[in-house]
């Protein structure tokens, strides 16, 4: 496994070094920090030499230690001293040091990691239901919930630095270090090709592998995990390892046979991209499975029948089945189910679908829901009560989505707007999308979801009037798309004008508007008074297609109020000739978007008082024939880009166009040629 082998690690300088640890391990101490312990960790930051991942390590160690006992005896333990003297300074010693620090609980954890190859980016939340499958995570008391404890487990040793985040941010890697820290643990529990035992008991099946014949001895397999699935092995000979807890068969599957009963511990099944359009029967019979990832099996029409039989099932993830019709009755007596990632109303009552009332007693759901095909529902008084979301406090994530129905456009106003108004979430809520809705008024209840962070609202084509939303305090990201029949964002100011302490959207950083035909402003009156704190915290904003947004002498939106705002995109904005006068007052802008505004004639020479942009692009602006004077100003410009502005480009050529001399301080210059 390579763990003798060396590593070639750029040290740090002793105050950066210090530097590093201080921050991890005093880092919310505050103040009081007893100098006794200072001088000990300065005694052993000299001893890791510099090396990064043992300073971390060590750091994130020592934070959980409040005694000068702990730290004197851990600097004069045998694997921090092997540390100062090894030859080839094995930073394997500190990390060791950080693994026998560990809770018992933590070390099986840590050491299931081994199971996966070097560089391999994990999904936490599946990275849970794996340890949960094992049995890895205890309950203290009844209360407790399996997925709440695992996921303190992750982040305790995401804590200790056993994992850091993937450079994608979507998932968590361990250092090549650590991985082989694990393996050395881990031993011969663990998957090797080269070395093929009886008493694996986790494997991780890599693609460039096509049989398993050299398993077939292996008799206490828990884990068995493809990464995809042999095209040469069956199924049934995966069904011999009657002992498996966890099975992952990655793509190229076609098909679920019966035997998959046989696996009668199997705790976690995922056959998600499967090209299967049933699941077998049999699988009710899987009394302990916990976990069931059915994710983008697009063929797949229909759930078990029978599905109340998964009686220990805990998460179920069925999104990106596009060809799922309805659910199965009886989902709703799985009282244990925490994660539900979609529900499918049927189309018809001929289809033997589930209402929206088996929703009813699955009050322990968590994370994400979609709730697709709304449309279908006939009764609403009656369904939309039983869904009960209101009592889902542990809910995040709802999606609302009814479905496009020319039909449905003509005759379902009230119907929607009753049906909106009892789906009313728990306040605890953090994102809320809507599509589709055809209603006039959105209900009043939106303004008193006060967690909310994210509100997106999509083709929503007959909705004119939306519940104030200045005073949600979480708010963050708000996105409305194609809502064709909108004038105004609110009704009306707020009526507690007189008082200035009153902030507006005070948490709000992105805005969205697209496709907003008639859309002309955000307040529909305005009051005159004190001038009220309007986005203090806006820093992102796109309008697209929203042509009634006209500027004049009365703007219709207060430009001004935008003084934090850093990134601007316009596009497909017809009607505007030149850019907004308030827009001058935005001066913290540092990326400037322009593109397909064809009536735009001209830049104002305002632009210099930018003078934090650092990015502008111009896109197919036919009329726009030259630049200001005001562009020598923006000194802070890094990139102009200009792209389908046949004139513009034809005055900003390389030293022979007129413009040139206004744009030559600017590193980076992409001007289309004028023929292009």
């Amino acid at each position: 496994m390579g763990v003798d082998s060396p590593y070639v690690l750029q040290g740090l300088a002793d105050n950066e070094a210090w530097d590093l640890f201080e921050k991890l391990a005093f880092g919310e101490w505050g103040g009081g920090v007893n100098p006794n312990l200072i001088k000990i960790g300065r005694v052993m930051v000299k001893k890791c030499k510099g090396v990064p991942l043992a300073i971390r390590s060590l750091g994130s160690l020592m934070r959980l230690k409040t005694k000068e006992s702990e730290w004197s005896s851990i600097l004069e333990s045998d694997l921090l001293k092997s540390f100062q003297t090894s030859e080839n300074e094995n930073v394997l010693s500190v990390l060791k040091l950080s693994y026998y620090h560990l809770p018992t609980y933590l070390r099986q954890c840590f050491t299931y990691c081994a199971m996966f190859p070097k560089d391999y980016e994990f999904d936490k939340e599946t990275l849970i239901r794996l340890w949960i499958a094992q049995g890895y995570i205890v309950c203290s008391s009844k209360d407790d919930d399996l997925e709440d404890i695992g996921d303190q487990y992750f982040n305790e040793l995401l804590c200790r630095s056993f994992f850091h985040q993937s450079e994608s941010m979507d998932g968590y890697k361990m250092h090549d270090l650590i991985h082989d820290l694990a393996q050395s643990i881990a031993k011969d529990r663990y998957f090797a090709v080269e070395n093929v035992c009886e008493g694996i008991h986790h494997v991780y099946w890599p693609s460039s592998l096509n049989e398993i014949e050299m398993l077939v001895k292996v008799k206490g397999m828990r884990t068995l995990f493809f990464e995809s699935f042999p095209k040469s092995v069956t199924l049934k000979k995966v069904s011999n390892f009657q002992r498996l807890r966890a099975l992952h068969l990655g793509w190229n599957i076609k098909g679920v046979p019966n035997s998959i009963a046989r696996l009668k511990y199997l705790r976690y099944l995922d056959i998600s991209r499967c090209k299967m359009e049933t699941l077998p029967k049999s699988i009710n019979n899987l009394q302990n499975l916990q976990t069931l990832i059915l994710s983008y099996c697009r063929r797949l029409r229909e759930l078990p029948r029978d599905i109340e039989k998964l009686i220990s099932l805990r998460c179920l993830m069925i999104n990106g089945c596009e060809s799922l019709r309805c659910m199965p009755i009886g989902l709703g007596k799985l009282t244990c189910l925490r994660q539900l990632s979609d529900f499918v109303v049927a189309w018809d009552e001929g289809s033997k679908g589930a209402m929206l009332n088996e929703l009813n007693s699955l009050n322990q759901l968590k994370g994400r829901i979609v709730l697709h095909d709304l449309i279908n529902v006939e009764n609403v008084e009656i369904e939309s009560n039983q869904v009960n979301l209101r009592e889902k406090k542990h809910l995040q994530y709802l999606v609302l989505r009814w479905s496009f129905s020319f039909l449905y456009e003509e005759t379902g106003v009230e119907k929607n707007e009753l049906f909106l108004e009892k789906l009313e979430p728990h306040p605890n809520l953090q994102s809320l999308v809507v599509e589709s809705f055809m209603g006039v008024r959105f209900s009043s209840w939106l303004s008193s979801i006060t967690n909310l962070v994210e509100i997106k609202l999509f083709h929503c084509k007959k909705l004119k009037q939306l519940p104030p939303l200045h005073q949600l305090p979480s708010l963050k990201t708000l996105c409305l798309e194609e809502l064709v029949s909108l004038e105004y964002i609110s009704d009306e100011e707020p009526s507690f004008l007189a008082s200035p302490s009153i902030t507006l959207f005070p948490s709000l950083q992105e805005i969205e508007l697209n496709d907003c035909y008639n859309l002309r402003g955000w307040w529909r009156k305005k009051r005159s008074g004190v001038e009220l704190a309007q986005f203090p915290c806006l820093s992102k904003m796109q309008i697209r297609d929203c042509p009634k947004l006209i500027v004049d002498d009365g703007e219709v939106i207060e430009w001004g109020s935008f003084r934090s705002l850093q990134s601007l995109s316009i596009g497909f904005l017809s009607e505007w000739t030149s850019l907004p006068k308030g827009l001058q007052f935005a001066t913290n802008l540092q990326e400037l978007t322009i593109d397909y505004c064809s009536s735009l004639m001209a830049l104002p020479d305002w632009i210099g008082n930018l003078t934090s942009l650092q990015r502008l692009e111009i896109s197919y602006c036919p009329d726009l024939r030259s630049l200001p004077e005001g562009m020598h100003l923006l000194t802070s410009l890094q990139k102009l880009k200009i792209t389908g502005c046949r004139e513009l480009s034809a005055r900003c050529m390389k030293e022979k166009g007129v413009d040139w001399p206004k744009i030559a301080h600017i590193p980076n210059l992409e001007i289309q040629p004028p023929g292009f």
